[in-house]
C-alpha cells in the first residue's frame, strides 16, 4: 500500500497519476521511462490492478530469489512485516531510488497507525486469522506457482476478499481506499530510523558548535531536545552532546524501541548483540553496497548511524563528548561525511523486529 500511495501520487496527491486514474495501476506496471503511459499495463478495475500488483512479484523470479515471500529472509518476516518486505524488493532491484526504502517506510508507518486508529487489521495479524496467507507464499517462493492456479483450470481469480485496499476493518469505511499525504508526518513514533535522525540531527558537521574554531559548547536542534525529553534520554550534564544519547535518543523517538539503554555505548552494544529478534548483525565491509539507512554502527566507545537523504547523498548522523585542556568539546548529533578509514572496528547493527 505504502508503494501505491508514493507511485500513484500526482502533485502530491495519491492516486491522481494518469496511469492510476485511466489504468487502475497503482504501482506502475511495465511503466517503462521510455513510453510509461502507453507501455503500462492496464488494469479492469480497482481490484485487478492490486492483483496486478500482486502477480508481477510472484512471478518475477528476482523477487522470490531476494526473499520477498519468504518468512525467514535476511531482512526478518518479509511475508508478515511490511518493512521486511520492502527491504526485500529493494535488494531485488525493484526501485533505483537510494531513498526508496526511507520514503516508503514513512508512509507504512502512517498505514500502521492509521490503521490501529479504524480497527483494521494489518498484515501480522491477517497471517494469524487466516494461516493460509504463510502457506501460500511458501507455494510461490518454492515453486513459481499461483495459488490459485494450481486446480489447472486455467483460470486466473483473485486469492483474496478484496475490501479495495485489503484491509479487513471493523466497520471502517474503506470506500476512498486511499490516504491523504497529510497522514505520512514525521515525529513520535514514524517508525523510521533514518528519518529520525535526519529530523533531530543538524544537517552538517561543525553545525552544532557554530564552526570548527567556536569555544567549547554544542547545541542541539530543538528538535532533538524535545524528542530527547519525550522519551527519557536528556540529561543537564551532556545536553545532547553525547552519542549514546543521541542514537538512543532516535531510536527510542522513532517508535522502533522504547526499551534501548540510553548509554553508555558498551551497555548498547550488548543490547544489540542479546536481542536477535529486534537486530541484526551487518559485516562491516568498510563501504556502504551492504548497508540501509538506519543502520547502526557501536563500538564501546562510540556509535553512530547510517543516513540517506532524500537526494541519495550519505552521511553519518552522531554526536561526540570529548575533552581537552580547554575543556569541553562536545557536537551534538550531526550529520557527517563517511571517513571509512575512521569507521574500521565497528560492529553494525540493522533493527528489523516488527512494531
Amino acid at each position: 500500500m505504502a508503494q501505491s500511495i508514493i507511485e500513484s501520487s500526482q502533485n502530491g496527491v495519491p492516486g491522481q497519476s494518469a496511469i492510476a486514474r485511466d489504468k487502475n495501476n497503482f504501482h506502475g506496471i511495465g511503466a517503462f521511462d521510455s513510453d510509461p503511459y502507453n507501455k503500462a499495463l492496464t488494469y479492469s478495475d480497482a481490484a485487478n490492478g492490486w492483483v496486478g500488483y500482486f502477480d508481477n512479484i510472484a512471478r518475477t523470479s528476482v523477487y522470490r530469489n531476494n526473499g520477498v515471500f519468504d518468512t525467514n529472509s535476511p531482512y526478518g518476516n518479509a511475508v508478515t512485516n511490511p518493512y521486511a518486505y520492502l527491504q526485500a524488493i529493494a535488494a531485488a532491484g525493484y526501485a533505483s531510488s537510494q531513498s526508496y526504502i526511507a520514503s516508503n517506510s514513512v508512509v507504512i508507518n502512517s498505514v500502521i497507525k492509521l490503521a490501529e486508529e479504524q480497527g483494521w487489521a494489518i498484515s501480522s495479524q491477517l497471517a494469524t486469522s487466516h494461516p493460509e496467507m504463510l502457506a501460500n507464499a511458501s507455494i510461490i517462493g518454492s515453486t513459481n506457482q499461483l495459488p490459485y492456479e494450481r486446480s489447472g483450470s486455467g483460470t486466473l481469480s483473485s486469492p483474496f476478499s478484496f475490501n479495495y485496499i485489503g484491509l479487513e476493518g471493523n466497520g471502517a469505511d474503506n470506500s476512498g481506499g486511499i490516504l491523504s499525504s497529510s497522514a505520512c508526518e514525521l515525529g513520535s513514533g514514524n517508525g523510521n530510523l533514518n528519518a529520525t535522525a535526519l529530523q533531530l540531527a543538524w544537517p552538517n558537521l561543525w553545525d552544532s558548535r557554530g564552526g570548527p574554531s567556536k569555544p567549547h559548547y554544542c547545541t542541539p536542534t530543538t528538535a532533538f531536545i524535545t524528542a530527547a525529553k519525550e522519551v527519557g534520554t536528556w540529561d543537564e550534564y551532556t545536553k545532547g552532546c553525547s552519542c549514546d544519547r543521541f542514537v538512543a535518543t532516535v531510536i527510542r523517538y522513532s517508535g522502533v524501541d522504547p526499551n534501548v539503554p540510553k548509554g553508555a555505548t558498551g551497555e548498547q552494544l550488548n543490547y544489540f548483540r542479546n536481542h536477535p529478534e529486534l537486530y541484526q548483525e551487518v559485516p562491516n565491509t568498510g563501504n556502504t553496497a551492504n548497508l540501509l539507512p538506519g543502520d547502526i554502527f557501536v563500538k564501546n566507545g562510540h556509535i553512530m548511524m547510517y543516513v540517506q537523504r532524500e537526494d541519495g547523498t550519505e552521511g553519518i548522523a552522531e554526536a561526540s563528548i570529548s575533552y581537552s585542556n580547554t575543556g569541553y568539546e562536545g557536537r551534538a548529533g550531526e550529520v557527517v561525511p563517511i571517513n571509512w578509514e575512521s569507521r574500521n572496528g565497528y560492529y553494525i547493527f540493522r533493527y528489523i523486529g516488527g512494531r
